[in-house]
């Protein structure tokens, strides 16, 4: 898609540079055209206001071309369309949450930190759903592998009960 993108690109700049500098073959593309869409006078007489068209339209098509390209390359890193679809399911579970389903949430949850085990957003949502469902060992457990991840949290410490060092 990127590859069509970036075509289109270029061919609107071609479009662009043929308006504005050849108008003789104006003529000769309008003449192919003549009898569904144009009329050669309107076009001579507008050709500039078309050939701005063109390039604003390539720059906007060379953009979103390079912009893609961009993404894919940073694909080769091997983790951004996990943590895309991390994302996706976050928001889903959070849905889930919101509407009190809390299976749906945990395993949704649980399907993110196959991915990311150290997700902390994911995992102190999961101890949260936890703690809504009423199991608190499960929640608790979570709590601890959240606090060995971030172990100055006062939030973590104050839901396990750990006493804070007064540094």
């Amino acid at each position: 898609m990127a590859f069509i993108k970036l075509i289109l690109g270029v061919l609107f700049i071609a479009l662009g540079w043929v308006y504005f500098f050849r108008p003789n073959l104006v003529l000769v593309l309008n003449k192919i055209a003549r009898e569904k869409l144009l009329n050669d006078r309107i076009i001579l007489l507008e050709r500039k206001k078309v050939a701005i068209l063109f390039f604003c339209l390539s720059f906007i098509a060379l953009y979103m071309g390079i912009t893609s390209l961009s993404k894919q390359a940073s694909v080769k890193e091997g983790r951004s369309w996990i943590s895309e679809t991390s994302s996706y399911l976050m928001y889903e579970a959070m849905q889930d949450y919101c509407r009190e389903k809390y299976d749906n949430a945990i395993n949704k949850y649980n399907e993110v930190l196959k991915t990311d085990p150290d997700n902390i957003t994911a995992l102190r949502r999961l101890s949260y759903t936890y703690e809504a469902c009423g199991d608190t060992a499960k929640a608790r457990v979570v709590w601890q592998k959240l606090l060995k991840i971030q172990p100055k949290n006062r939030e973590i410490m104050q839901k396990l009960g750990v006493k804070q060092n007064a540094n």
